[in-house]
């Protein structure tokens, strides 16, 4: 995939310069952008903020684990409460 497709997909989500720069700053071939691109299409990740974990992820060669959108703690404790 190349860069003007990728950015592309990017603009979907979020069309803002810096985001679509960090993002294609850490894929450096098509095969990577292609991997983000499919992970994208497919609904795995789905915000910006994941997006750029992702290919941040993909840069360095590390697992990635999605950001949470909501702490579920914070629930627990709110149910705590209208129980008492």
């Amino acid at each position: 995939m190349t860069k003007n497709e990728l950015t592309n997909i990017l603009k979907e989500i979020w069309d803002e310069k810096n985001f679509i720069t960090g993002v294609q700053l850490c894929l450096s071939n098509d095969e990577e952008r292609q991997m983000l691109a499919d992970t994208i299409t497919a609904g795995i990740i789905r915000n910006g903020g994941d997006i750029a974990q992702y290919a941040f992820c993909i840069r360095k060669k590390i697992p990635f684990e999605p950001l949470d959108e909501e702490d579920d703690d914070d629930d627990d404790d709110n149910e705590e409460e209208e129980q008492k």
